[in-house]
This record gives structure tokens, C-alpha cells and sequence, in this order.
């Protein structure tokens, strides 16, 4: 089984990016980070390959990154988006698509 702290940095990005600025994503909701579609729920499964062995982990890896990629919540787990502080008004937003992700990566092994 895969350590979760080696795959998935959610809560140590290296980087801050601010996406407060409404007016950049007022042409397409998809395009922020922390939209959540209807259908993006915690039951929902990623990859129709769970991760079973170590064996499996690159064809693995590179099947979650490109689902959350098209989902655009890869900045999520490559550190590009920062955990804001606790009184952020992103705060909500980023605590509610972190653990949606983190229920992902969990459908996705065994």
C-alpha cells in the first residue's frame, strides 16, 4: 500500500496562489480551482484501477493525475495551491475540494 504522505502533499503546498479575484473566472466557473460540480461527490471513484500493489503505482499515478487534471484540481495535490489561513475567505472553499480529493485518493487504493 502507498503512504499517503509520500503521494499526496495536500496540506504542505509549495507555493500560494491567490484565486480571489472573481473577475478571472467569470467566463467559465471550471476554470476555478475550487468549484466543486454536482457530480464531484466523496463516493466518487477516479480510476477504474484501484492501486493494489507498488508494482501498479506509475500507471496509477499517472491515471489520477490526469483525472483530477481534467477535474482542475491537480494544483491541489503538486502544491501549486497553498493551504490559506484559517480566517481567509478561501479557507472554506480550499478545506471543502482538499477533502473531496482526499476521499478520491482513498476510493483509489486498496
Amino acid at each position: 500500500m502507498v503512504n499517503p504522505s509520500s503521494v499526496n502533499p495536500l496540506n504542505q503546498p509549495s507555493a500560494n496562489v491567490d484565486f480571489s479575484d472573481p473577475s478571472r473566472y467569470q467566463a467559465d466557473q471550471y476554470e476555478n480551482p475550487y468549484y466543486l460540480h454536482n457530480t464531484d461527490h466523496p463516493g466518487l471513484v477516479l480510476v477504474s484501477d484501484r492501486l493494489t500493489t507498488a508494482s501498479e503505482f506509475h500507471f496509477w499515478r499517472r491515471s489520477i493525475r490526469m483525472a483530477l487534471n481534467v477535474r482542475n484540481k491537480l494544483e491541489f495535490i503538486d502544491g501549486t495551491i497553498a493551504k490559506p489561513s484559517l480566517n481567509h475567505h478561501d479557507y472554506g472553499a480550499w478545506s471543502r475540494c482538499n477533502d473531496m480529493i482526499a476521499t478520491w485518493l482513498l476510493n483509489s487504493v486498496s
